[in-house]
């Protein structure tokens, strides 16, 4: 009797198992690719690690984190822009509250604008010639007591120094 009960329902079941099983063992479409090797914010006796993932094209860089509903906390979007130059940033379709951290060429913190509006149009600006600009989550900044003239360390930042 019990086989029977069990059998009729896993008719129902099946897809939805079959379901549960693809979501979490295949590669899914919107999972973000990080770089493997971890990006450091270093100042004075703190430092700070993320996962990153770095966008050096200007279709990536375009797009960037719009449309995006979540991202851990460890994580963030390093742009490489191709050369020095200021940069001016915009929350358009973007979700998330995010912290915006300018880079200089020599990986040093420029200017840092935390807890930007989500899906605001208003322009961000570097306010002077950077190289990097590095997303986090809103909030980030305060919680790590990250500051301007910190360094970021990471292997895409050291190649345009060397």
């Amino acid at each position: 009797m019990v086989d029977l009960y069990f059998a009729r329902g896993m008719k129902y079941r099946a897809p939805f198992i079959l379901l549960l099983v693809l979501f979490f063992t295949s590669p899914i479409s919107f999972a973000q690719e990080y770089d493997d090797e971890l990006l450091k914010i270093i100042g004075g006796t703190h430092e700070h690690s993320f996962r990153v993932e770095v966008v050096d094209t200007p279709e990536k860089r375009a797009t960037g984190l719009m449309h995006r509903e979540v991202m851990p906390i460890d994580a963030g979007m390093l742009f490489c822009f191709d050369q020095t130059q200021p940069v001016f940033m915009w929350m358009k379709n973007t979700i998330l509250s995010l912290d915006m951290i300018f880079i200089r060429e020599d990986g040093t913190i420029a200017k840092i604008t935390e807890n930007t509006v989500p899906f605001s149009e208003a322009i961000i600006s570097s306010e002077e010639d950077v190289r990097f600009v590095l997303e986090l989550n809103a909030g980030a900044v305060s919680t790590f007591g990250i500051k301007s003239e910190n360094r970021v360390v990471h292997s895409t930042i050291l190649s345009c120094t060397s």
